[in-house]
């Protein structure tokens, strides 16, 4: 679906210094966002990372002193909200002047990244922040370094400009966003008492087909569960008993990798019911169950001489936000305990499940007033309309949204590239997103 959006009500010859101010300050941008890439900041809890290691140790506070330094430059109020030791959030606060009419509006991001992967996987040096083919290359480039560079000079440019805003801008550049440590990060800053009338995610969404910057208004829930089955471990050498009729069966051995791929056959066929439903404007089969890791094996013995006697995998779960986690949890227990009463191990020793780490949704309506000003000042940048659609993912958004912020998503870069390697983000999608949240900043917030 498309927004029409109205004219902006910004001035032609505001939008004219606002948009020319954006267009002098490109270097510089190019460059904050670089050297944010150069600075390493893996996520530290993420589960496999050394914490000692030079790609982890004080990156999101490196990080955050730069762009503390940036905003402290073109006069914003700049504070540290740190709750977890050594990883502070900064928000810089562009004061508005409070006049009649005045919109605070919150600009997120987060400068924490993913891991890199396998070092042979990458062109490049995955911290090398190399400016080249129109591209900004590396790790968080695109999620979401780029962006939050973006969005402090959307602000800088409103300085630059000499536009002066009735409301605040409350630039927040959170840490903890990659494993969901939102209690430290963005959920921290509001508590600090950060927040807004209104917040703009600036995560990517760059439609992956064509390459439009789309607002998101809608994404999914979301859950994780480890599913655990088990075998009976024996030697290999008596696998003919297991598998071929007339054979002693579950008597001498079980294998817990098979049985479990029996579990996730089922749990594929539900997966494809619900691709069945349909829910605008989230596309057909947007709601999954992803099983993402599994471990396997006899016990102790890590050699396939033996029978597996353990099978686990952990599924991420992706579900309408019309629905409530207990129901989902029900409904996918329901289904896999009736499929397992099909073969006589598992029906005897059904599969466990352990849920963790639930997640939320944002929405926010089609005609709200926060999704016509993002829509007016793209098809004054743009000259098309904007679209909305449901989200690729879930984030910060889901935070500000549950704390009462009317919140969209709407970022440069394409997701597709946020956790692959050879990361990067297109210059052109960065100063078109940083012009539209420049024009957005004074639609909203209002001009003095």
């Amino acid at each position: 679906m498309t927004s029409p959006g109205g004219a902006s009500s910004v001035p032609a010859d505001v939008r004219d210094r606002v948009l020319a101010a954006v267009d002098e300050l490109e270097g510089e941008l190019v460059d904050l966002a670089a050297r944010l890439v150069r600075i390493p900041s893996v996520a530290p809890n993420y589960p496999g990372v050394d914490n000692d290691s030079e790609h982890v140790r004080g990156g999101e506070a490196a990080c955050n002193r730069l762009l503390a330094s940036v905003m402290a430059s073109f006069g914003c109020e700049v504070s540290t909200v740190e709750v977890a030791d050594g990883r502070p959030n900064v928000v810089g606060v562009q004061a508005g002047s409070g006049g009649p009419g005045h919109r605070s509006l919150v600009m997120n991001g987060h400068v924490d990244v993913v891991p890199y992967g396998r070092p042979e996987d990458w062109d490049r040096d995955p911290v090398s922040g190399d400016v080249a083919d129109g591209r900004i290359w590396g790790r968080g480039a695109c999620d979401m370094k780029g962006p939050v560079a973006g969005m402090v000079k959307a602000a800088e440019a409103l300085h630059l400009s000499g536009v002066r805003l009735r409301g605040d801008v409350v630039l927040q550049s959170v840490v903890g966003e990659e494993v969901g440590e939102f209690a430290i990060g963005t959920q921290a800053v509001l508590d600090a008492g950060f927040t807004g009338d209104a917040a703009i995610s600036a995560e990517p969404t760059v439609d992956i087909r064509d390459g439009t910057i789309d607002v998101e208004i809608i994404s999914c829930r979301a859950v994780l569960l480890k599913l655990t089955v088990l075998g009976k471990a024996t030697h290999v050498g008596f696998r003919n008993e297991l598998i071929h009729a007339g054979g002693l069966g579950d008597a001498i051995g079980v294998s817990a990798i098979e049985k479990a791929i029996f579990v996730m056959d089922a749990i594929a066929r539900l997966e494809r019911n619900w691709a069945r439903v349909s829910r605008p404007p989230f596309p057909a089969g947007k709601f999954v169950l992803h099983p993402g890791v599994i471990r396997g094996g006899p016990s102790g013995v890590e050699i396939p001489y033996f029978v597996s006697d353990h099978c686990t995998i952990d599924y991420s779960i992706w579900f309408d936000p019309s629905r409530t986690h207990e129901s989902i949890q029900a409904e996918i227990e329901e289904f896999v305990l009736r499929a397992c009463s099909l073969d006589p191990w598992l029906a005897a020793h059904p599969p466990q499940f352990a849920w963790y780490d639930q997640y939320g949704h944002h929405e926010i309506a089609p005609a709200a007033p926060l999704v016509q000003a993002v829509a007016a000042s793209h098809r004054a940048v743009a000259g098309t309309d904007v679209r909305l659609r449901a989200g690729y993912a879930s984030g910060d958004g889901v935070v500000l949204f549950e704390s009462g912020v009317p919140t969209l998503v709407y970022g440069p870069g394409n997701l597709a590239r946020a956790h692959a390697a050879n990361e990067y983000i297109d210059i052109a999608e960065l100063m078109t997103a940083t012009k539209v949240w420049a024009l957005t900043m004074a639609e909203w917030c209002g001009i003095d």
